[in-house]
């Protein structure tokens, strides 16, 4: 799952991912509450995703706020959250820690480095 309001983002991690894990599918949202929204729309039965990517400023519900969210919830607390954002601020990235993600990214400026980030969030969907 992928939550950022960048489209150019989302475009270059579908077409990593489909080129790494083809068979792995990505959920896109444009912000947190929408991707908030349908986690808890999820049946009983449904598998839980692999891991969550959130951008940190993102409109209607930012990154942090949607981690504090999903953290504080019984049902999605165990899912990885990586934070991907154009912020390098050593503040974003301890809040960002405390409040239960697995790391902290700063999103790179070409599409090479964009790879080679990728690499780090699929290797929490390998083998699912």
């Amino acid at each position: 799952m992928y939550a950022d309001d960048d489209v150019d983002d989302h475009m270059f991690l579908r077409d990593i991912v489909h080129e790494k894990l083809p068979d792995l599918g990505i959920l896109e949202f444009e912000h947190g509450l929408a991707l908030l929204n349908w986690l808890e729309e999820l049946g009983p039965d449904m598998r839980l995703p692999c891991c969550i990517i959130l951008d940190i400023n993102m409109p209607v519900l930012s990154g942090m706020q949607t981690l504090n969210i999903l953290k504080a919830h019984s049902k999605f607390k165990n899912i990885p959250v990586i934070m991907f954002t154009t912020s390098s601020s050593g503040r974003d990235a301890t809040e960002s820690l405390l409040l239960g993600a697995e790391s902290f990214l700063t999103k790179p400026f070409d599409y090479r480095q964009f790879q080679t980030i990728a690499d780090k969030f699929l290797q929490f969907c390998k083998g699912t």
